[in-house]
C-alpha cells in the first residue's frame, strides 16, 4: 500500500511493515525551524541546553 494522507505519504510493504512515513524531530534554532533527526535529512545539529 502507498497513499497520501493529511500528514504526508504513508505506505506499508507486503508484510505490513511501515516503509513510507516516519517522524522528524525539529527544533527552533535562531528563529528557524531545523530538522535534527533523522541524520540523513538533518538541516542542523541538535542543540542541548
Amino acid at each position: 500500500m502507498d497513499t497520501m494522507t493529511i500528514i504526508g505519504r504513508y505506505g506499508v510493504d507486503r508484510t505490513g511493515m511501515q516503509i513510507k512515513h516516519f517522524n522528524l524531530i525539529i527544533q527552533w534554532q535562531n528563529g528557524k525551524k531545523e530538522v535534527v533527526w533523522p541524520e540523513e535529512l538533518r538541516t542542523a545539529k541538535p542543540v542541548f541546553k
